[in-house]
């Protein structure tokens, strides 16, 4: 079968693009494979070591919440003689609770429980910490005067410990017996600390290969998921569970995404420059070439001389050297005029090459632009897919970046329109449920003449509510807890929260709206806390052009108050 100059050209065309485009296809998925597997391989091992990083945080937290009561010397007379005003005092609900323990105990020098404060899930556990052969009783044994902190299998439970010696301020002895703090941190304590991270842990059994290194799942084309895992030691530096993560194959996806667009975006390109080349060569070649075939089938060459052309092929330029064969058997007095267009020839060939050679470099030229764009919007996507240890860390980092901008000048206020009332009301009924938890009657009211609607920054009159609140139901134990609104004569609004907790001794009141500062040393160790939400509030105050006091006495209640001018 014959094929023609133009139907050569065409598939000569097509089956260069259709080259280029496997391999950039090609190319594209094989890179998109190893590299996205190698970054969710570094992602997977950033985030085990953030992981691991933060359950170390949480085991430092216990140990200086343990060191706080075992080197306080209160605790160290109250190994002595037994008071019954420090156990009523110190080992409360309200202690367990704000400091998230399930087990505090006390040991005699002998190692015997000398008392005890547990959970009804820890309680059935305390055996193993009298029972010679387990965990719990070989970790008492081993305390020394710098203590032993860490993870320990108590029965079938994981539980995360913390035991010192109880010593005096000093940290001087002889020491008067043993102090334990203890946590479970089973699945429901893994999974939170992911919620935390913004991460999917869990706990595997140990496996017989395990080693301290992170090793991975097998992953399957099409798998949406990807597990690494992570030997964790207990307290005495033995494997105890496997770290499970599991995360989501993101870096594959908009791989393949960027691929599917690539490809797409490239198919796109190769058909238009297959079709602008086929163009190029049927516009320069083909359709010159039939030109001139159809001139010199004319009366162009005629003269004395016998004149030839000679062409090799099976196509159109064949057809051509036959009609001028012929012209100049009939033709041979037009020598000038086959002369010319033996000129006109050589110069049809000259742009004949020339191009030819354009197109080649368009699309050469196109390849690496392509390419190139490609690189740097991959690196892009590649930076966004971009570590804190826990609830009680992020809070601290939180709240440093936060009274960080507010000095750096960096916030501003915003004014918008709000309903006043609706918005305190959400507020207090989101500690509704701490207050019935702790027995506490939390109420609001509101004076007639406050306004319903106004203009001011309700997100940040919020976050001063919040901290009010939530410090005034934390050093509250069974009493109240009061949140009012009334208005100044200036016109100002004016928020109160009363409580009837453990006040503040007047020498103390000046202090708490320092950065980091407690009224009480023994403050953080009983109820946590940084001592940044009160210094944050005052200076949101201030910036929304207000005020904040406190009233307060030891023993019967605090008054938190502020004013903040609203439109």
């Amino acid at each position: 079968m014959r094929l023609g100059l133009n139907g050569k050209s065409v598939v000569g065309v097509f089956f260069f693009c259709a080259v280029i485009f496997f391999v950039a296809w090609l190319g594209a998925s094989l890179l998109t494979e190893r590299s996205s597997g190698k970054i969710e391989k570094v992602l997977m091992e950033e985030n085990l070591t953030r992981a691991s990083y933060a359950i170390s945080a949480h085991v430092q937290a216990l140990e200086n919440s343990c060191r706080d009561w075992a080197w306080w010397d209160d605790s160290y007379e109250f190994m002595e003689h037994r008071s019954q005003k420090y156990i009523e005092s110190n080992l409360t609900d309200d202690v367990m609770i704000n400091l998230n323990l399930d087990l505090l105990v006390f040991f005699d020098r002998g190692g015997r429980i000398y008392v005890e404060k547990s959970s009804d899930e820890a309680a059935a556990q305390l055996e193993c910490f009298e029972k010679d052969g387990c965990n719990g009783r070989k970790l008492i044994n081993q305390c020394t005067d710098l203590g032993k902190s860490g993870l320990i299998r108590v029965g079938h439970k994981i539980m995360m410990v913390s035991v010192q010696k109880v010593l005096n301020s000093n940290i001087e002895g002889p020491s008067r017996g043993t102090m334990l703090m203890g946590r479970f941190f089973g699945d429901a304590a893994i999974s939170r600390l992911g919620d935390e991270l913004l991460l999917k842990l869990a706990f595997s059994n140990l496996g017989r290969n395990n080693t301290d290194a992170v090793f991975f799942s097998d992953v399957k084309a099409g798998d949406k998921t990807i597990q690494g895992f992570k030997s964790l030691d207990d307290i005495f530096g033995r494997p105890l569970v496997l770290l499970r993560l599991e995360i989501n194959r993101d870096a594959y996806r908009i791989g393949s995404s960027m691929t599917r667009i690539f490809v797409i975006c490239f198919l796109g390109a190769v058909v238009v420059i297959g079709i602008a080349t086929g163009v190029l060569v049927n516009l320069n070649f083909v359709t010159r070439v039939k030109f001139l075939q159809s001139q010199l089938k004319g009366k162009y060459f005629v003269g004395p001389y016998t004149r030839s052309v000679l062409l090799s092929g099976n196509d159109e330029l064949t057809d051509l050297s036959v009609a001028i064969n012929k012209t100049l058997e009939r033709l041979q007095e037009e020598r000038e005029k086959a002369i010319a267009a033996s000129k006109v020839k050589s110069e049809f060939l000259a742009n004949m090459s020339h191009e030819l050679r354009t197109p080649m470099h368009s699309i050469l030229g196109m390849v690496e632009l392509l390419n190139e764009t490609d690189l740097n919007e991959e690196q892009r996507e590649f930076l966004k897919i971009t570590g804190t240890a826990g609830e009680a860390l992020l809070s601290i980092i939180n709240d440093v970046l936060e009274i960080s901008k507010i000095e750096a000048g960096h916030l501003e206020i915003e004014h918008q329109t709000f309903l006043l009332r609706e918005m305190v009301g959400r507020v207090v009924n989101v500690f509704h449920n701490d207050a019935v938890r702790k027995n506490i009657a939390l109420t609001f009211s509101v004076a007639d003449d406050v306004p319903e609607k106004v203009v001011g920054d309700p997100a940040r009159i919020r976050q001063v509510l919040n901290n009010l609140i939530s410090n005034a139901i934390k050093f509250t134990s069974g009493g109240s807890v009061a949140v009012e609104l009334s208005m100044r004569d200036d016109g100002r609004v004016l928020f109160s929260v009363r409580d009837s907790g453990i006040g503040i001794s007047g020498e103390k009141i000046g202090m708490i709206f320092d950065s980091f500062t407690q009224a009480d040393s023994s403050t953080s160790r009983k109820y946590g806390g940084t001592g940044l939400g009160l210094p944050i509030s005052r200076k949101l105050v201030s910036l929304m052009g207000g005020e904040m006091n406190v009233q307060s006495k030891v023993g019967e209640g605090s008054v938190f108050s502020f004013y903040v001018k609203l439109g």
